[in-house]
């Protein structure tokens, strides 16, 4: 018996169902199987009635699973480097509460400058149980009871106090150490998503021009460089980058002498709103 295998069964020991947290959009097949299993009570597509409804069935689903469904997992335990999404444990009948929790704490910022924290992906989840303190879990997991994850190894997170608790005011798993050495890797995929989907014909104008992996890369270099760390500093320099003529940012947008990271980002956005361009800001 496997890691994994160790740990599903010492969940069902205790008592709790298992739900599988999948990244539909890596897993279309599985997702289809697991949907044509009707004795599945109350499957979840995380996007449903959120902003990114357009979007739920290529987003993040939530499946509470039984004896037979179990089956449809060998492939996933066998391919974890396919980033597929993760297992929870909790008691049978919380699939909503657990997708209530997650649509909660779906997308970061105010509108319409907001970004989304994909939690469905074992990486941002990896990363931020690997940097919160024990008296964060409970914001964070809710009312799962115990997650499993691939990160290097499989790994579990036990929640030591489960609950439908409330987004806190200024969540820790938004504020982590930039030392993990996949974060940039995570946010590039993130903003490459966002883009397609929020901005496609101005993303593949890009990408006709040059490598937009390559780009996006350059923009989150710059956005460090500047310790532009808020979401709405990082989506003003995205889009306006996007939809210039030469998918630059402007020259006079580099901080000037004395300048703090907070004053040279109002300063850019003070600019942005007054340029003829065809951003959304």
């Amino acid at each position: 018996m496997n890691v994994i295998q160790q740990w599903m069964h010492e969940q069902r020991r205790r008592g709790d169902s298992l739900y599988l947290i999948l990244d539909a959009q890596c897993q279309p097949d599985t997702l289809k199987a697991l949907n044509q299993m009707t004795q599945l009570p109350g499957a979840q597509a995380i996007y449903a009635g959120t902003p990114l409804a357009e979007l739920q069935q290529a987003g993040p689903w939530l499946f509470e699973l039984d004896e037979a469904a179990l089956d449809l997992l060998t492939p996933l335990h066998d391919a974890p480097r396919q980033d597929w999404g993760w297992l929870a444990s909790a008691p049978s009948g919380q699939i909503a509460a657990i997708a209530r929790h997650w649509r909660e704490r779906l997308l970061i910022g105010e509108p319409p400058r907001q970004l989304l924290y994909r939690f469905h992906d074992n990486r941002v989840l990896g990363r931020a149980l690997h940097h919160l303190a024990e008296q964060d879990l409970p914001a964070y997991l809710g009312p799962m009871h115990a997650v499993c994850y691939w990160a290097s190894g499989w790994r579990a997170t036990r929640n030591p106090a489960p609950g439908n608790l409330p987004v806190p005011a200024a969540p820790a798993w938004l504020s982590l150490p930039e030392d993990h050495p996949q974060a940039n890797s995570i946010l590039r995929e993130n903003l490459h998503r966002y883009l397609l989907a929020e901005h496609p014909e101005a993303y593949t104008g890009l990408a006709s021009k040059q490598p937009p992996l390559e780009w996006l890369d350059s923009i989150i270099h710059q956005a460090t460089q500047w310790q532009w760390k808020e979401p709405e500093a990082l989506h003003l320099l995205l889009i306006q980058t996007l939809y210039d003529g030469h998918h630059r940012f402007p020259e006079r947008w580099h901080p000037q002498p004395g300048e703090t990271p907070t004053s040279h980002f109002q300063r850019a956005l003070g600019e942005a709103r007054f340029r003829p361009q065809g951003s959304d800001l």
